[in-house]
């Protein structure tokens, strides 16, 4: 065991000491009868919003990447500007972009 895993270990040790000691504390009655509690029945946001807004945000990322990298499909069209690009070598690029 080197001085690293010790070190790191004993304060894991010692926070899980500190976490378990100080759960047995309740809050008082003053702090859990108050008049200005946060409703948590109620959701801001739906799943299926932020769901739908991080696909958006990964797809214009992709897409900037696709355009405008340093191997874009934009540098291989100035290179050779009568080669057509087909949408199988774009969800190629987008996968391997993804899953590099």
């Amino acid at each position: 065991m080197d001085l690293n895993s010790l070190f790191f270990g004993i304060i894991s040790v010692g926070s899980l000491a500190i976490f378990f000691y100080l759960g047995r504390f309740k809050a008082s009655r003053k702090q859990l009868e108050r008049e200005d509690r946060i409703e948590w029945t109620t959701r801001k946001f739906s799943l299926w919003k932020i769901f739908i807004y991080s696909v958006a945000v990964v797809s214009a990322l992709v897409l900037i990447e696709y355009l405008f990298g340093e191997e874009s499909i934009l540098n291989d069209l100035q290179s050779n500007p009568t080669r057509e690009i087909s949408w199988k070598k774009f969800l190629y690029y987008c996968m391997e972009l993804l899953l590099d």
